[in-house]
């Protein structure tokens, strides 16, 4: 099966980036033939990993502006799809179609792939009006919807042409009928998964010693709960012994104003040395305010560490009763939200009362990391692509 994946970003960067990356690696393992469709910024080093290539530049004359992401904030220069003007829109809108016509007449796809339900999409689903479609939503694009309300009558019709959708859990199966009007039965559950090779647990000798690593790994943005993850630890380390290192893209220079003494900012890193990182490190915090993608959190707990996390919908149902009842996992209770990912602040400090007594009671603990690891290999990237290579070939074949 010939099967050309569609992405309006780098193929190997945030958590959406990173699916693509290993459902291109099992689809080959499985013996199908792949092209893809991608964007990038000029002077971007391009990951090829990839075979047949259809590219997208950014920030060059013909598109003089950086790429859109599905994030207002990215690990890399871009610009929200809120504030690109019509004419942007426009160039966007014709160099994605070239790219996408010359895959279609060059590559020949049996069927397409494309992710995020959003504007890449509904153009995937015109262009290839004569193919099988599918799309896989990842969250954010549910948030762009809500956002980005003017730029729906391109996105919903199209969208809801779509052969099929893989949605990660239940919670977003439901959205996805609410927001975009599809029949739930087209909409397919297949979970998320995590590379059990590259993240695994570390030795348990660094639990004989008192002093505590925590870790933070994603963007460095208001939306993530950053400057609250610093006051928490700017208090527990008045009577803990401990440090926080912060891995992830943005401008760590707000950031370090706040920061207590005991923080540190990696920036961005690479899968392998995150995976490394998480071996030595003890527990791992996520106090999002909003996730379409918390892959992270399963990648953490795959390498044994404890995770106290913000409880954002759809996330226990993905995990599964036995790592969400595990004892090494704990949910923190949103505050109220006056927008998508932006907290009541009336509301801002109970919730770091509660995030920072969660994560008491996870220091406390010694994980029983092989337990942990057993549980995790359960979402690993090759089971989520046999869910839906059944789903291409039905499609592909009919």
């Amino acid at each position: 099966m010939k099967i050309l994946h569609v992405i309006a970003q780098k193929p190997d960067d945030t958590g959406s980036g990173i699916y693509v990356k290993n459902m291109m690696s099992w689809a080959a393992q499985r013996g199908h033939t792949q092209a893809l469709v991608a964007a990038f910024n000029q002077g971007d080093c391009v990951p090829f990993f990839l075979m047949d290539t259809f590219l997208v530049e950014f920030d060059t004359e013909d598109l003089p502006f950086y790429m859109p992401g599905m994030s207002d904030e990215m690990p890399y220069p871009s610009t929200p799809y809120g504030q690109l003007a019509q004419e942007e829109l426009a160039m966007w809108e014709e160099a994605f179609e070239h790219q996408l016509l010359k895959a279609k007449q060059d590559f020949r796809p049996d069927v397409v792939l494309a992710h995020h339900l959003w504007l890449l999409t509904a153009k995937v689903r015109d262009v290839f009006w004569d193919l099988p479609v599918m799309a896989i939503c990842h969250g954010s694009d549910l948030r762009q919807v809500q956002k980005n309300q003017h730029l729906n009558p391109k996105v919903l019709p199209a969208c809801h042409r779509l052969d099929a959708i893989f949605a990660l859990n239940q919670y977003q199966k439901e959205e996805i009928a609410k927001q975009y009007g599809c029949q739930q039965e087209r909409v397919i559950i297949t979970g998320i998964g995590y590379d059990d090779e590259l993240f695994y647990p570390g030795y348990g000798e660094k639990y004989k010693q008192t002093h505590r690593d925590i870790i933070y790994a994603g963007k460095m943005a208001r939306a993530k709960g950053v400057e609250s993850l610093l006051r928490i630890t700017g208090r527990l380390c008045r009577t803990k012994d401990i440090s926080l290192s912060l891995v992830g893209s943005g401008t760590n220079k707000h950031w370090e104003e706040l920061a207590p003494d005991n923080a540190t900012f990696y920036g961005q890193q690479p899968q392998e040395e995150l995976a490394r990182m998480f071996r030595a490190h003890h527990l791992f915090v996520l106090p999002s305010f909003y996730e379409g993608l918390p892959l992270v959190c399963l990648e953490a707990f795959g390498s044994g560490l404890p995770v106290v996390m913000s409880d954002i919908p759809g996330v226990k149902e993905w995990l599964g009763p036995e790592i969400v009842h595990s004892g090494y996992i704990r949910f923190v209770t949103l505050p109220s939200m006056l927008d998508v990912d932006f907290p009541h602040p009336h509301e801002l400090s109970l919730f770091e009362d509660r995030f920072q007594e969660a994560m008491e009671r996870m220091l406390a603990i010694v994980p029983d990391t092989e337990h942990m690891q057993a549980l995790a290999r359960k979402r690993s990237w090759s089971r989520v692509f046999e869910s839906i290579e059944g789903t291409l070939h039905f499609h592909s074949s009919s």
